[in-house]
């Protein structure tokens, strides 16, 4: 299976999950207990800083790209932080794999470009997930839920495109 069709078939995954997802969380925390998805989650952005953090040493990144890098991850904490309930941290993981492999997949074209395809791909995916949620019994479609997929892409394309630059100087 090709990157692209790969992608395809999460997008596809993305929209049809909001007819079960809601059982699959509650599944999740009845093996990891109350917390387990907020441990969960946290480990998730732990490890991707770590990941980050050793890209940006190993390869000197320049001190403004690091700075956007960090400013990201806070933004991010400060929202992870926040939210009351932390069951929606999971579109900010979901979305944020999504940004990933767009970028990951388009990542001999021009950066700006590419993050920019991928934001918008992000969003749009987003809002079509939200208004197949607002058709089901016992869902809700939440604009906050697209705001929660944007941070999510925009994190999972920053890694990507700081990961393609790296890959390109070595």
């Amino acid at each position: 299976m090709t990157l692209k069709r790969f992608i395809a078939a999460y997008i596809a995954y993305l929209l049809l999950s909001a007819a079960f997802a809601r059982k699959a969380l509650v599944w999740l925390r009845g093996i990891t207990g109350p917390n387990g998805i907020q441990v969960i989650t946290w480990a998730l952005l732990l490890g991707t800083l770590t990941l980050v953090f050793l890209l940006v040493r190993k390869n000197q990144v320049s001190w403004f790209r690091t700075f956007l890098i960090l400013l990201t991850f806070a933004g991010i904490f400060l929202f992870l932080k926040g939210m009351r309930n932390p069951d929606e941290r999971i579109h900010l993981f979901q979305y944020g794999l999504l940004g990933f492999l767009l970028v990951h997949a388009r990542r001999d074209e021009p950066m700006w470009r590419t993050v920019g395809v991928a934001l918008v791909i992000v969003l749009l995916v987003a809002c079509a997930d939200e208004a197949f949620q607002a058709f089901l019994p016992d869902r809700v479609g939440d604009i906050r839920d697209v705001g929660f997929g944007g941070l999510g892409g925009t994190w999972g394309a920053t890694v990507a495109a700081l990961a393609t630059k790296v890959e390109q100087r070595t």
